[in-house]
């Protein structure tokens, strides 16, 4: 794998393992196909799923070193925080199994191998290997399902001299669990959050971090504003305008730039009646109405105290007036 890879998830690994006095060591797998045992990175099972914190926003776009997988025979060159998989195997009755298709519909994650098509819980325990050595790999260790798609927990693995050193990947929630929602074919731009369709590749979108908060708070890219048409059965494309307003609401990205104008765990209010969000306390004050570039008006910042380096207008009275878009979403700030 290319030489700028490594080092970068070395590094996470070493300061990781310092930082979580949870994790335990993992012995290297006798043979190709050995099971790994089991690591808990808490006392037990990861917390509820879906993840908690309802209207917390969040100023952290959710930017890990593994942020998205590009499976093996993906040609593109890798951008940003890609990795790719020179190989991923599933266990299957105590046997792995390479897989030659990967997909996620909807969220859900679809594996195929010379076998079967497997998902959910069969996933548990696949190896998503980063080097053709097979010295370090990606592995999911926990599948739940509900919410708006199945959440995973995975981590990394990579040999540290005398087993297999672990940390997960993504940055805790106020729970302390680790979850993800994979998303297929999109790319982020880390410097601005634009997203742009990519077919083939794996986004890891964080539960704690803005692109899987975005997907909790229901701006996924699956839900679509038209049905399937009649005969073909097959869904709409991926509604980006939505899953991208989403993640500038939950950041309060007013300008559309990836800057944050917020405090992680602040609380508001958001109305969009495709996803079904309406406002507990209508009587708040009106923050903004968000688009996927930005803020369309701005009234009340989130922060007081931020400073936003782009002229928007105040929002009118009736600000449902600009809510012309079905991806558009209405903020207030939330009751004291």
């Amino acid at each position: 794998m290319p030489t700028t890879i490594m080092p970068r998830l070395g590094s996470i690994l070493i300061l990781s393992m310092l930082s979580l006095v949870a994790c335990d060591a993992m012995q290297v797998p006798e043979g190709p196909d050995a099971l790994p045992q089991a690591i808990d990175f808490r006392t037990g099972p990861e917390g509820p799923w879906p993840p908690p914190g309802g209207g917390l926003n969040t100023a952290w776009l959710g930017d890990t070193p593994l942020m998205r997988i590009l499976p093996p025979g993906y040609l593109h060159i890798l951008r940003g925080l890609d990795v790719r998989a020179t190989q991923i195997q599933v266990q299957i009755a105590g046997q792995y199994h390479t897989v030659t298709s990967v997909s996620a519909v909807e969220g859900t994650l679809i594996l195929e191998t010379a076998v079967g098509t497997h998902k959910g819980a069969e996933l548990v325990g696949s190896r998503w290997w980063l080097d053709q050595g097979h010295t370090e790999y990606i592995t999911i260790t926990e599948v739940a399902e509900g919410g708006q798609a199945p959440g995973y927990q995975l981590a990394y693995k990579a040999k540290d001299g005398e087993g297999m050193g672990t940390v997960p990947i993504c940055e805790p929630d106020i729970d302390g669990d680790h979850w993800a929602y994979l998303v297929g074919d999109v790319y982020v731009d880390v410097d601005d959050a634009t997203i742009t369709q990519d077919t083939g590749a794996l986004l890891v979108a964080c539960s704690s971090g803005a692109l899987g908060k975005a997907i909790t708070w229901g701006f996924a890219p699956w839900v679509h504003d038209d049905e399937p048409l009649p005969g073909v059965g097959e869904p709409p494309p991926l509604d980006l305008p939505l899953y991208q307003t989403g993640v500038r609401t939950v950041r309060a990205d007013y300008c559309g730039d990836g800057e944050a104008h917020t405090e992680d765990g602040t609380r508001i209010q958001v109305r969009n009646d495709l996803i079904g969000l309406a406002f507990d306390s209508s009587q708040q004050s009106t923050e903004a109405v968000f688009g996927p570039d930005g803020a369309l008006c701005l009234s009340s910042p989130r922060d007081p105290g931020a400073v936003v380096d782009c002229a928007l207008p105040t929002c009118p009275p009736f600000a449902w007036t600009l809510m012309t878009a079905h991806y558009h979403a209405w903020t207030k700030l939330a009751p004291p």
